[in-house]
């Protein structure tokens, strides 16, 4: 996460708890219809704010944040060399695949001829 959404959720989090805290404070002064209601919503309004406002303080505290300029993608950049390592491996095992494939169909057919298999230093390649 950037510097910038940590700082904004601290922002947003004590908002939140305070529009929470105001909102059970003028719920318990005036007595409104359904007050009751405007409570439940202010208490809901105070658990998430503090909870962002103490999880991104949590995070300033600790320094759990990427700074702007620096390189962004280093958390994904393990991911991305892990996919690399799989492709890798599955290129390897599609190339060995076809080459076992075609070493039985050479052998094969030097069976049905009733020859032996031919041998990569028997073949002769012709220049013009």
């Amino acid at each position: 996460m950037t510097k910038g959404r940590v700082f904004f959720r601290v922002i947003v989090g004590g908002y939140l708890a305070y529009l929470g805290f105001g909102l059970v404070r003028d719920s318990f002064a005036g007595k409104p219809d359904h007050y009751m209601f405007y409570i439940g919503v202010g208490a809901i309004f105070i658990l998430i704010g503090l909870w962002w406002f103490l999880k991104a303080a949590g995070a300033i505290m600790r320094h759990d944040y990427v700074e702007p300029g620096d390189d962004a993608d280093d958390e994904t950049a393990g991911e991305e060399e892990i996919h690399a390592e799989e492709e890798v491996h599955a290129d390897d095992r599609v190339g060995a695949d076809e080459s076992s494939i075609e070493e039985k169909t050479a052998a094969d057919a030097a069976e049905s001829a009733g020859e032996e298999e031919p041998d990569e230093k028997d073949c002769v390649i012709e220049e013009d």
